[in-house]
Parts: C-alpha cells; structure tokens; sequence
C-alpha cells in the first residue's frame, strides 16, 4: 500500500500544476502517517494491563488483562492478512499484529490466570 501512494505520489508531482501539488502534498502526509505507525507500534505488558502504542502521533491504549474476554488470531480470506482479534469491554475490539502471535496470546492468558 505505501509503494503505491508513493508511486501516485510521483505521478502527480510530474505534472506542475498547484492542485497536483496540493494532492502531493496530501499523499506525502498520509505515507508519513502510515509508516509512522507501522515502524512504531508497540505491545507491553504492564503488570495486570496491556498497552499499545501505535507510533508517535497517536495516544496510548491501555486494556485491564481482565476485561479481555476473547482473543483469537483472524486471517483474511483473499488478503494476506493475519492479526489477532482482541475483544474486550462491552463489545469494544481491537486488532493487534504482534511479531510472536502465540508467545502474545500465551501472556494474556498467564495475566488473566494471575489476576484470578
């Protein structure tokens, strides 16, 4: 996805024109943003909490161990996408890709079974 904005991004620049320059513009913003994110989300565990930083630009999660009520890993069916599904709260989910998806999933677990 981000080689593809990059590439639009060249596209529109070739022409000199100052609404190509603004959608540049846009587009250089919006890259930045997503490889923000993706060179810095973090997952920590912080005693009975869960956290999650999701790059620079954004505020923390923080998710109590103990009000997960599921956790399963999710994959696309035409993408190749895999994460893992967390629910937690009233209703409230959130997708998380960790390097180690078991290791993670095994350490919400151990938390949760600590808390009880």
């Amino acid at each position: 996805m981000p080689t593809l904005l990059i590439l639009l991004t060249v596209r529109v620049l070739w022409t000199p024109r100052i609404s190509h320059f603004l959608v540049a513009l846009f587009l250089v913003i919006v890259i930045v943003m997503m490889m923000e994110r993706l060179l810095h989300t973090e997952y920590s565990f912080e005693n009975h909490h869960l956290k999650i930083m999701r790059g620079r630009f954004s505020r923390p999660l923080t998710i109590h161990v103990g009000d997960i009520t599921n956790a399963k890993v999710v994959t696309h069916r035409f993408l190749p996408v895999r994460y893992i599904l967390i629910k937690y709260g009233r209703g409230k989910t959130i997708g998380v890709q960790p390097v180690n998806e078991q290791g993670f999933l095994q350490e919400i677990k151990k938390r949760q079974n600590e808390e009880e």
